[in-house]
């Protein structure tokens, strides 16, 4: 019995001790695998959550992180993932536990970040092995009871305790929805099981982060993509040199180019979520524009899509220019958007127009040249040819210089090519040389054109033959020479004359005055006066023609000596006073206080034109008065300016002859019955005298009215009281009847 219960028990404990021992190695085998089957897992979530999260670390994409993180722990087995950058949180997300799992964390350090000091806590459940310790404790409890009741619970409990982990195992790593058949395993065939299951787990991890990396990878080719298209587009966008407009179909502008803000001069804040037809089109233009998006809107037809036609624009100040553009339409989702390319050909068609101009005028009868900025000839018109006989092809290539006949004179055009630097422009003449030899005078005029950048580019330069004008300026200088020949000869035949027929003139008047004191009678004495009025109205006619002769011949000039400017007056009025007491007019003189006594001058013309304005207004009144008067216009220490006035209540004088009055062998009663003889000589006299005293003479007057002629003049104060003798004579003669006011 005891034997037996020895053997029992030796049985027994022989048989504990191999079950013991095998559930020791069996238990020792599947901690080993599971901890490097755990490894292995914590492995691999580190790389996932490494490799997912990178993209979004570099963009520091932290709403992306949050999300990443969220669908990492969908994953099996992982309950949270928190990832921190020192003390701040990132990202963090979690699921409910197992309460019958352990919970297993695992710190990540994240390696290669764009963010430096990141790391990462996993915690994930994978199924915890019993302890030993308990169940050695149940198998002592057991072994007192019975060695095959322990056996039995030792099987039990190792079949529960290696199946459990094993089914849970399993359950975790069938999909969803699948049923798996309940088969009985035997010991060994569980552990392959679990081996096989942990291997498919790793399979299935590995497949699930390789897709999850591929997505990631593809993700972010495909934002970067986006992005280098974004960018490339926005570039495209900045750098067209046209304007580009993208308005939507109800006619609002939904983006405007920085070219389309320098063409229209809007700012794309300012006219964004404007119509085109309110901001760019003119008003002219509106109706038609809205007609055509209503029409393309309806049929989906228009004339002016996907085509370059020339239209015109209007600025912000609302002025139109031309434009040409291109419009495109695109289908959305929220309905078509028309994309504008307009560019502005204002300058465009200036230019074509001033070439149309200028190929004209260089067609024209003018000869005209180009030259490069060298001074080379590049091209030249027919007119050109016409001229100088070369034709175009010929002097292509030479300079100006080597076309003229002063070719060798390099200071003369040393000087234009420094005015033509200058001043951007030369003109003046030039001697061509013709093909065959001889010299063809020019005006040339020669203008430098530069490019956009102010830079010298060309010369063009234009000319005219000068032949006839210099064959026409030589005959015309040779007949005025002749004329003034001729009239220098005639000056000096008038002088001659005038001086030889003056000399017997003085004569018989001598005689006439010396007859007139003898004893005659009244017949005598009638006809004595009447010859001697005769001959002094010849003599004031001959000295007129001598006046007229030197100031022809530039021969008439002034004295210069002092004289008394009150006795002078004086006398010139007594002169006049009998002329006008014998037709009972009344003569009334007058000179101002301030009129300086003793002057500076030619006192005989200032006396000649005294006595010849006075004689002309004696003369052409009838009935009436004659006044005569001098003032002082202004005062100077060393000189002043007088004026003379002469009024008259006479014929006066038709308006339409005044602007002639003061030219030779005038009178303005020419027109009229002559009824006083003259040479029309006098006041031409005056005025040349007048102009040589640095003055003026001038008359206002009204036919049937009367005149006023005024004569101004300036001459030096006497310093000296020292009369010539001439003057001193003159003022000792004296007239008994005189009306002077002072």
């Amino acid at each position: 019995m005891k034997i037996r219960i020895k053997t029992v028990f030796i049985t027994a404990f022989l048989f504990v001790v191999i079950l013991l021992t095998t559930m020791m190695v069996s238990t020792s085998f599947l901690q080993r695998e599971h901890q490097s089957d755990l490894y292995r897992l914590e492995d691999h979530i580190s790389q996932l959550v490494t490799m997912a999260s990178k993209p979004y670390l570099e963009r520091k994409d932290f709403d992306g992180l949050q999300l990443l993180a969220e669908d990492i722990i969908d994953r099996a087995g992982i309950v949270y993932l928190t990832i921190e950058h020192g003390k701040d949180i990132l990202a963090h997300a979690h699921v409910p536990a197992n309460p019958n799992h352990n919970v297993i964390t695992v710190p990540l350090y994240l390696e290669n970040s764009a963010l430096e000091d990141v790391n990462a806590t996993v915690g994930f459940q994978s199924g915890s092995f019993h302890s030993l310790t308990g169940t050695l404790g149940q198998l002592a409890v057991v072994s007192t009871i019975g060695i095959a009741l322990l056996a039995v619970l030792v099987i039990l409990a190792m079949i529960i305790l290696a199946l459990r982990p094993l089914q849970r195992l399993k359950k975790l790593t069938t999909p969803q929805g699948q049923t798996t058949a309940n088969t009985n395993l035997g010991f060994f065939e569980d552990i392959d099981q679990t081996v096989c299951q942990v291997a498919d787990l790793q399979n299935r991890l590995e497949k699930s982060y390789s897709q999850l990396y591929n997505s990631l990878r593809e993700q972010q080719y495909s934002y970067s993509e986006a992005r280098l298209i974004e960018e490339q587009s926005e570039a495209i966008y900045k750098a067209s040199h046209d304007a580009i407009i993208v308005a939507s179909d109800d006619d609002t502008i939904v983006e405007f180019s920085p070219v389309a803000e320098q063409i229209f001069g809007w700012k794309r804040k300012d006219i964004v979520g404007k119509t085109m037809a309110e901001t760019i089109i003119p008003p002219a233009m509106r109706e038609m524009h809205k007609n055509g998006m209503k029409r393309f809107l309806e049929t989906g037809k228009s004339v002016v899509l996907n085509k370059r036609i020339e239209l015109t624009a209007m600025r912000r100040n609302g002025t139109e220019f031309p434009i040409e553009i291109s419009i495109s339409a695109a289908k959305t989702v929220k309905g078509h958007l028309f994309v504008s390319y307009i560019r502005d050909i204002s300058k465009q068609l200036q230019n074509q127009t001033e070439m149309k101009i200028a190929a004209r005028a260089f067609e024209t009868a003018q000869p005209v040249f180009i030259a490069d900025n060298l001074g080379r000839i590049i091209r030249s018109n027919p007119a050109f040819s016409n001229i100088t006989g070369y034709s175009a092809r010929e002097v292509i290539g030479e300079k100006p210089r080597s076309l003229m006949t002063n070719a060798k004179d390099s200071r003369f055009h040393k000087q234009v090519w420094r005015m033509l630097h200058k001043k951007g422009s030369w003109e003046g003449e030039m001697p061509f040389r013709h093909k065959e030899g001889y010299e063809i005078p020019v005006h040339l005029s020669i203008v430098s054109v530069t490019d956009e950048k102010d830079v010298l580019s060309h010369y063009v330069a234009h000319f005219y033959d000068l032949t006839d004008q210099k064959r026409y300026e030589a005959n015309l200088l040779e007949a005025q020479q002749s004329a003034e020949n001729a009239n220098r000869a005639k000056s000096r035949f008038l002088a001659a004359m005038s001086h030889e027929i003056r000399t017997p003139m003085n004569g018989v008047l001598g005689v006439l005055g010396l007859l007139k004191e003898t004893e005659l009678n009244e017949l005598q004495r009638k006809l004595v006066n009447t010859a001697r009025g005769s001959g002094e109205l010849l003599l004031g006619i001959i000295n007129d023609i001598l006046d007229f002769s030197k100031m022809e011949a530039g021969k008439l000039s002034l004295e210069n000596t002092i004289f008394d400017m009150y006795e002078l007056f004086g006398q010139t009025v007594d002169i006049v006073y009998p002329q006008a007491e014998k037709k009972n007019l009344s003569l009334t003189s007058r000179i101002a206080d301030d009129v300086p006594r003793y002057l500076e001058g030619d006192g005989d013309r200032i006396r000649q034109i005294l006595l010849n304005l006075l004689s002309n207004a004696v003369k052409y009144t009838s009935a009436g008065s004659v006044q005569v008067k001098i003032s002082c216009i202004h005062r100077h220490p060393l000189s002043a300016k007088l004026k003379i006035d002469v009024v008259d209540t006479g014929i006066g004088i038709d308006a339409k002859h005044i602007p002639t009055l003061f030219e030779e062998f005038t009178m303005a009663e020419s027109s009229y019955n002559r009824s006083h003889e003259g040479s029309g000589l006098g006041l031409a006299i005056c005025q040349q005298l007048v102009n040589l005293m640095d003055g003026e003479i001038s008359v206002v007057s009204e036919l049937g009215e009367g005149s006023i002629f005024t004569a101004t003049m300036t001459l030096n104060v006497a310093m000296k009281l020292t009369i010539s003798p001439r003057h001193q004579q003159i003022r000792t003669r004296r007239r008994s009847r005189r009306i002077c006011v002072s």
